[in-house]
């Protein structure tokens, strides 16, 4: 900053100028911890979609594991089984990073730890179906699913993988809500702050130019008053009759 400057100007300019620099400094400071709240908010909104993504694949290998033995007991065919062991394995893995990108919400927590049991109570009844159908035939694997435990198991996943998933779809929305407001505000405050530059230079050009309020000299107006004092205008032309001495 020129500090000789500041020192030449008047002081209404001097409380103008630091009035526009502490606009600024207070701007630049809501912007830059805006943004880091917005970039905060991305990556929050982007864990939520992962977390979202990963409880799908929970799903889809739950009914994966399910075909499969829904495949077996009707065909008998061990083609069926390797579905199961793969679903069995994914599962196992996905419930893994699931865990880890819920570790710090309590809500979602709480959840997995109640859908953890239920996961391995599915895959203990289809064990237990494949057991009966290779043992007993499939009448008798038909019986137990007839009785309606596998279903209740399956609508249980089913309620809570849906409460999880509400639960981050939430999440994003607030989150793409909060960003939003704090794009506002920086905006709002890179206007305030562009309004109040323009204001006080306008003020300070109209001050100005009524402080300098002196009449400009033309040489219209200068002959007019050596006119009026008698004396002579320099470098005037003054005409002389013939004859005359």
């Amino acid at each position: 900053m020129n500090f000789k400057f500041l020192l030449a100007t008047d002081k209404r300019t001097r409380i103008g100028l630091l009035l526009m620099a502490a606009f600024l400094l207070a701007n630049t400071w809501f912007s830059i911890e805006y943004t880091l709240r917005i970039i905060h908010n991305d990556d929050l909104e982007n864990e939520a979609h992962d977390t979202i993504s990963r409880i799908f694949g929970v799903d889809s290998f739950a009914d994966d594991l399910e075909s499969g033995e829904r495949g077996f007991l009707l065909s008998g065919q061990t083609q069926y089984l390797e579905i199961m062991k793969k679903a069995s394995s994914s599962l196992s893995e996905e419930l893994i990073l699931l865990k880890k990108l819920v570790a710090n919400d309590p809500f979602q927590n709480e959840k997995l730890n109640l859908l953890l049991p239920v996961i391995q109570e599915k895959i203990d009844f289809s064990n237990t179906v494949v057991d009966i159908r290779k043992t007993n035939g499939m009448a008798a694997a038909a019986l137990i699913i007839s009785q309606g435990k596998g279903k209740e198991i399956m609508d249980r996943i089913s309620d809570l993988l849906t409460q999880m998933i509400a639960t981050e779809e939430a999440a994003v929305k607030q989150c793409q809500t909060d960003s939003s407001w704090y794009q506002r505000q920086t905006i709002l405050f890179f206007v305030l702050t562009l309004c109040v530059a323009l204001v006080f230079f306008g003020i300070r050009f109209l001050l100005a130019g009524k402080g300098s309020g002196k009449p400009v000299e033309t040489s219209g107006n200068r002959i007019k008053a050596i006119n009026h004092r008698g004396e002579r205008a320099p470098y005037s032309f003054q005409y002389r009759s013939p004859g005359h001495d």
